[in-house]
């Protein structure tokens, strides 16, 4: 029998951001607002790395079948000791038949997926797609949705900073190295709905939507 004891099984709180990005990038926003993701570290202590294109070390495990989503073995991507036996998770080039289906299908994401990531770079990306499945949309406009997403994450990430473990230091290198993915996704598609991403400027332009999300309207200004 594996040693549990390393693990970490975790509910993170992800609820439902407004859109950040303004009206015609997503067809249908919120379609199923999300509450929460099941999080398993299964390192000692989440690992500390810089945000890459491919991250490493994470796996969405189904908890069941769902038809048409490409699905490999988990181990294959997270290894033995993390208890996964033989289940089965997304295919990492599948997340967006994963958006896609899931909304055709209106299956409830945290019904059907859990997230494995252990470090910071892969639960970034985990909760990144996990908005992607919750707001369908063309990503015609693909900077602008990358924002989206980049900017849940964050704000989740934020909302659960001490049960994960992290401190101002770790999400302000994230809130940097996102505005800075931005800023080369609008030059690499010029011609896309390219927005400036007023609230990764600096650490207190995130404060700021950090506060304007908690305030009793919950409207942005």
């Amino acid at each position: 029998m594996v040693d549990r004891e390393p693990w970490r099984d975790v509910e993170l709180l992800t609820p439902p951001l407004p859109c950040l990005v303004g009206e015609g990038v997503f067809d249908h926003f919120a379609w199923w607002p999300s509450t929460t993701i099941t999080w398993r570290c299964h390192a000692p202590a989440l690992v500390r790395n810089a945000r890459s294109t491919d991250p490493t070390g994470m796996a969405f495990v189904f908890s069941r079948e769902v038809l048409r989503i490409p699905a490999e073995l988990a181990r294959l991507h997270v290894g033995r000791a993390s208890g996964v036996g033989e289940a089965m998770c997304l295919a990492p080039y599948a997340i967006d038949d994963a958006t896609d289906e899931l909304f055709e299908q209106r299956i409830e994401p945290r019904s059907v997926l859990w997230l494995i990531a252990d470090n910071l770079d892969a639960l970034f990306w985990g909760l990144h797609d996990w908005s992607h499945f919750h707001n369908h949309g063309s990503f015609e406009a693909r900077a602008a949705t990358e924002l989206q997403c980049d900017l849940a994450a964050l704000v989740w990430l934020s909302l659960n900073r001490e049960v994960i473990g992290l401190d101002a230091s770790d999400l302000d290198s994230l809130r940097d190295q996102a505005a800075r993915a931005h800023e080369q996704l609008c030059l690499a598609q010029p011609h896309t709905h390219a927005l400036p991403s007023r609230w990764l400027d600096t650490a207190a332009d995130f404060n700021h939507l950090l506060a304007q999300l908690a305030s009793p309207d919950g409207e942005l200004r």
